[in-house]
This record gives C-alpha cells, sequence and structure tokens, in this order.
C-alpha cells in the first residue's frame, strides 16, 4: 500500500502531530506532497519526499518560506506545473490513496483526473470547521462535493465527527483516529507531587485567539488574591499580532510582570524537561470571532498528562475528550472567566493526596487510551477499507 500525504505547505515545528500518527500507519509506505517544501522539520529517511521543482533539497528552506519563494508557489498553482509533477507521480510509482491534510487541501484533489482515479481520504483539523468556509464561502460548496466524493474523512474525537455530520457528511464516511502519546514515553513518569498553597501554572499555546490566553491570564488575575504564591507562564509562538500585544497589555496594566512570564517558543525536544518544571497546565480554549477552533484538542493536553501533570481546561471541542473531567482535569465551560479562576483556586488549595491522585489519572488516562501505536493501527485499518471498498 502506498499512500500520498499532500500538504498545502509541509510542515512547521508545531505541526509535529501529523507525522508522528502517519508514521505509525505501518506497513504503508508513505509519501508527502507540498508545494511549499520547508525545511527538515518532521521528515523520515524512509519517506519519500516529491520536491517542487523551484525548491532543489527540502533543507534549502525554513518555515514559513521566504517571500520569494512563496510568490513562485503560488505563481506555480495557477500555472500547475506541480500538479501535474505530482499526478505523474502518482500514475508511474503507483501509489494507492491520496490523503489530504487540511480541508482545502482536499478541496484541491476533488476532480477525478486530478486524482488519476485513486481514492480520497481527507483529515479536518481545527481550522477546517467554521474558519475556512466563514473566510472563503465559496469553500461551503467544496466541501459538501468532498463529502460526496471522499472516501474517507478523518477528524480526531466525537466532537469533530458530530460537527461533522452537522455539516453534511455521512456518518459512514466519518472516523476518529485520535493523536497519541509515543507508547515509548508513556511509562517513564511517576505520580507528581504538589504542596498545598504553591502552583506554578504553563498554558504552552501559540498566541491566536482560540487558544484563550487572554481568558488565562484575566482569571489568574482574579484569582491572585487568593493564591499569593502562584505564577503563571506563557510559552508559545506569536501567531496572530494583535492578540498577543493584548495579552501583553493586560499583564502591563495590571502590573502582573513579576508573576507572569512570557517565555519564546521551546524546542520539542525540550518540551518534556521544560514542562517538568511546572505543577499544571492551563488550556482555556474557545471559539475564536472568526470561527477558529481546536477542532479537536491541542496535543499539548496529552503531553501534560504524560508526565504526570494536572489540567485546568475548558470544554472546548474535544478536549473533555482528551482529558478525564473531575479525574486528571479541571473543566470549565469555555469563556467562563470566572470558573477558571475558581479552578485555579482550587487547584492552588488541593491537598497533596488529591493533587497526586490527579496526576495519577492523567497518567493512566493516556496510557490507556491515547496510545499512538494504537491510532496509527486505527488510520492503517482506514485505508484497508478504502481500499477494499
Amino acid at each position: 500500500m502506498r499512500v500520498l500525504h499532500y500538504f498545502e505547505q509541509y510542515l512547521s515545528d508545531t505541526m509535529g502531530w501529523a507525522p508522528k500518527l502517519i508514521v505509525r500507519a505501518a506497513g504503508a509506505e508513505h509519501w508527502v506532497a507540498s508545494p511549499r517544501m520547508s525545511g527538515t522539520n518532521h521528515r523520515y529517511s524512509h519517506w519519500n519526499f516529491i520536491m517542487p521543482w523551484y525548491q532543489k533539497e527540502p533543507a534549502a528552506c525554513s518555515f514559513p518560506l521566504p517571500m520569494g519563494l512563496r510568490v513562485i508557489a503560488k505563481l506555480d498553482q495557477g500555472l500547475g506545473y506541480y500538479s501535474r509533477q505530482v499526478k505523474k507521480t502518482i500514475e508511474y510509482e503507483g501509489l494507492n490513496i491520496i490523503h489530504a491534510h487540511f480541508a482545502d487541501a482536499g478541496c484541491r484533489w476533488l476532480s477525478e483526473k486530478k486524482r488519476a482515479g485513486r481514492p480520497l481520504v481527507v483529515s479536518f483539523y481545527g481550522v477546517d470547521y467554521r474558519k475556512l468556509p466563514q473566510m472563503y464561502p465559496e469553500l461551503q460548496a467544496q466541501y459538501q462535493t468532498m463529502f460526496q466524493v471522499a472516501a474517507a474523512i478523518i477528524c480526531e474525537g466525537p466532537y469533530a465527527a458530530a460537527e461533522l455530520q452537522r455539516m453534511g457528511c455521512s456518518a459512514h464516511k466519518i472516523h476518529v483516529v485520535p493523536f497519541g502519546i509515543d507508547p515509548l514515553h508513556i511509562d517513564q513518569h511517576k505520580p507528581r507531587q504538589k504542596p498545598a498553597g504553591r502552583l506554578k501554572l504553563l498554558q504552552a499555546a501559540t498566541f491566536t485567539p482560540k487558544k484563550g490566553q487572554l481568558d488565562t491570564v484575566r482569571a489568574f488575575h482574579a484569582a491572585l488574591p487568593y493564591c499569593p504564591r502562584a505564577t503563571l507562564t506563557f510559552v508559545g509562538e506569536i501567531g496572530d499580532k494583535a492578540y498577543h500585544k493584548s495579552v501583553v497589555g493586560f499583564i502591563r496594566q495590571y502590573q502582573l510582570q513579576g508573576k507572569v512570564v512570557l517565555r519564546d517558543f521551546v524546542p520539542a525536544s525540550d518540551f518534556e524537561a521544560f514542562m517538568k518544571s511546572f505543577d499544571a497546565v492551563i488550556q482555556p480554549s474557545h471559539y475564536a470571532p472568526d470561527g477558529d477552533c481546536e477542532g479537536g484538542a491541542p496535543v499539548a493536553l496529552l503531553d501534560a498528562q504524560r508526565v504526570g501533570l494536572p489540567l485546568i481546561v475548558s470544554d472546548h471541542c474535544d478536549i473533555p475528550f482528551v482529558v478525564r473531567p473531575d479525574g486528571s482535569a479541571l473543566v470549565s465551560a469555555e469563556g467562563d472567566v470566572g470558573a477558571l479562576a475558581q479552578h485555579i483556586i482550587a487547584m492552588y488549595n488541593m491537598s497533596p493526596a488529591a493533587y497526586s491522585r490527579m496526576s495519577e489519572e492523567g497518567m493512566r488516562h493516556v496510557h490507556l487510551d491515547f496510545n499512538l501505536s494504537v491510532s496509527g493501527q486505527k488510520l492503517y485499518r482506514v485505508y484497508e477499507a478504502v481500499l477494499s471498498s
């Protein structure tokens, strides 16, 4: 079985969850195509990369691509040279399945001629559900065509599956394949300890409205009079400059600089060691005004539970699916800053025994339900079902 994975751009540091899942679909031979191929991010030596004619080597470009190459890629999109290059590779190498990652990528493969008769699988992620159709209304009709043409639609959890049905996709085409944790890393930790009256909070997420950093800092400010030894650290890339500025502005307005720290992006290789210096992870994701959402749940929540960090989260999208409400996580309604503040206070005052139980529950949860090898097997079974239908 040979599978072509198509991305509009491959691939930033923060999107490592996609190739980590793909590589676990053991038994398939993986090919990757993208008109905007980044540097050495998330590459496996046994994968095949179809390089655009205007990029000689993967390592020649960083992420994001330089402006000149982005312009060339846009021009080529209209001329169709790379598209024809990929189609020839599909036919010559006998690739069996086209797996488009993100809905807009899937829309590019709707025509039978472009697909060369191969079945189409499309993975939906956060931006696909409401933001893209809201930004580009013409996609709404294309989505309906895609739901008819695609052999399978993949999503991260039950909330996402229900959203796809609401959008018009038949239930029998929807497959839930959650992200997971590398099984080699699951059993390396013990339940954590925290004394009552201390809380070192971490939010690790790109600064975009859907991630809810502004809710976090507002709730932290409201809780701080009751949590004098609490601290909050943000780490993540600046995805939305105006939004990042609003978070920084709130910190300055209420003179929280001594309690709130903003750090640059931490590489994935250092993230586990970085997390261990904190007591809990907070993630109050919510729908952004432009319709952007998680479409599932942040992979960082699985990483946090894996190392035994309890969570303070919202009930946004599939977050309740990847945590244990009242087990590994304190869950509030999305956008409810008051409830979020109360959960910060509760975590701050939590007894060592209760905290340790939350830590252990999170570790058990990801061990049982979010093993990346199991998810990879589910993805492979989707491919098998598509080819046998």
